[in-house]
């Protein structure tokens, strides 16, 4: 099954007609033999996918996840959400915003940088946005 998501741009990557990987909001250059399909949904990573007559298609279930496989996807999906909400701050560094706007965005954003420095990735501690 795939899961919508809120105007985000996945690009899925297809060697062979074979799923390889995802990427969020930025489509990498990727070898001649690759095929990339864009797509407003992102993988359920329980499934297997593959390209069939274009289509990304379902074609199992994925194998199951040792406990340190599974935290290492939990590493991505906070790492994916942190670069989201960097992406989304992004405007609040540019040079035409005033410098007190800057420096309350700053913090947030280093503190966006800093959660992967948290020890357990099923319970981060995400900052607030300045308000």
């Amino acid at each position: 099954m795939l899961h919508k998501t809120n105007k985000t741009m996945v690009y899925w990557y297809f060697k062979n007609d074979t799923f390889q990987y995802t990427s969020t909001n930025v489509k990498f250059s990727a070898p001649k033999d690759f095929v990339i399909i864009e797509s407003e949904e992102e993988p359920d990573l329980t499934k297997t996918y593959a390209l069939v007559d274009g289509k990304i298609t379902v074609t199992g279930d994925a194998p199951t996840l040792t406990t340190e496989q599974r935290t290492e996807v939990q590493w991505a999906e906070v790492r994916a959400k942190r670069n989201k909400l960097l992406t989304e701050s992004d405007w609040t560094q540019l040079g035409d915003v005033p410098k007190e706007t800057k420096e309350l965005w700053e913090s947030y954003r280093q503190e966006l940088r800093d959660v992967t420095n948290q020890a357990d990735p099923y319970n981060i501690k995400w900052p607030v946005p300045p308000q």
